[in-house]
């Protein structure tokens, strides 16, 4: 039956054509010096043809080669979710748009020699797996090719900043901090602005000038931007207003952190001491006992020599010996006493804004 319909269809259209032959007007056509008269109507048929011809096959070549680089994509995914990151870099092309996966890749082989000959694509990415590394001056030049190209460059900025601060360059930091916050997208504005206040109290610290520790209280309050503005407070010998901000402290939950800081100021430590006194059931045992040996209250320390730590006790015990051994014995322990820890498990024996190891800011607090 489907035998007879395609003969009966191709003798419709034989018909057809036929019809046509007699019936259309012809053309008088010259090709290589031999005349021929062909129809009108297969002329237009090769016209339509050939311009329905020459499209299809440019997308459909065009076609074919979008797929073979959508499926090769799709291994590369599929390799980098499994975790065969040695895959992924041989599937991808160098200078590809996906090179970001390949430095992920390298990144998490340890490939470090290959993140540093990367000179295209995404160098501020391969600068932060540098820094993480340890690489810092090779992760700075990676930063500063990023920014050569994209000034506004979110990560390279925040890398500069970071190295800007290892580094010791707090107005370095600052500034690029500045760009951070201008750039920083809605949802990471708040952690940008705790990072400059961050930077703007250890600013105070070294130059004493207070508009930076009262842009840092504006900006943001966390238990080292407390410190510091306590600091600038008695400073001026607004010792009444100090102690309602070290109130303010205790209300928060952040006196572990800031009378640690604190213990660096003696002075400062003294003035708000009545305070820390009175509010002595909230403190814990070994942070009081330090406050008692700083102030040299080695009596009140005494007392509290069945509560506190081994390393306190220690401490406490090496502080009341005269000998030369014991007192050696004090410095020892003092430099071993890391009360601070990062998130990431770094100890500390002082507080600083960003963490050596993780580069994470903020993320240092009183164990």
């Amino acid at each position: 039956m489907s035998g007879f319909k395609l003969i009966f269809g191709l003798l419709i259209l034989a018909l057809f054509l036929l019809f046509i032959a007699q019936n259309a007007g012809y053309v008088d056509i010259n090709l290589f010096h031999m005349a021929f008269r062909v129809p009108i109507f297969v002329i237009l048929l090769v016209s339509f043809g050939i311009g329905f011809l020459m499209p299809s096959l440019y997308f459909s070549f065009r076609e074919m080669s979008l797929r073979s680089r959508l499926s090769r994509m799709e291994n590369v995914l599929k390799e980098f979710a499994r975790g065969y990151y040695g895959k992924v870099e041989k599937l991808l092309p160098h200078g590809s748009p996906w090179n970001v996966l390949l430095v992920l890749s390298l990144a998490k082989q340890g490939k470090t020699d290959s993140l540093k000959g990367i000179s295209a694509g995404p160098l501020s990415l391969a600068g932060e797996y540098l820094m993480r590394g340890e690489f810092l001056q090779e992760a700075k030049e990676k930063f500063q090719g990023a920014l050569s190209t994209d000034s506004l460059d979110l990560n390279a900025l925040k890398g500069m900043r970071d190295i800007s601060f290892i580094e010791g360059d707090v107005d370095k930091a600052l500034e690029y901090q500045s760009k951070v916050l201008d750039s920083s997208e809605r949802w990471d504005r708040e952690a940008q602005k705790a990072i400059r206040a961050e930077l703007l109290g250890y600013k105070y610290l070294t130059t004493g000038e207070g508009a930076y520790v009262e842009e840092a209280f504006d900006l943001h309050k966390s238990p080292f931007v407390y410190y510091t503005y306590i600091l600038y407070l008695l400073s001026q010998d607004r010792i009444k207003d100090a102690k309602k901000h070290m109130e303010k402290v205790f209300s928060l939950g952040y006196q572990e952190d800031v009378v640690w800081m604190l213990m660096e100021r003696e002075e400062a430590l003294a003035k708000v001491y009545d305070l820390l006194e009175a509010k002595r059931e909230l403190i814990k045992a070994d942070t009081l006992a330090m406050v008692y040996m700083k102030l040299n209250l080695l009596s009140k320390a005494k007392g509290l020599e069945d509560t506190v730590s081994t390393p306190i006790r220690a401490l406490l015990l090496s502080s009341q010996s005269h000998r030369e051994q014991d007192k050696l014995c004090l410095m020892g322990i003092v430099e071993l006493l890391k009360p601070f820890s990062c998130s990431c498990g770094k100890p500390y024996n002082k507080y600083q804004p960003m963490c050596d190891s993780c580069f994470k800011w903020g993320s240092i607090r009183r164990d």
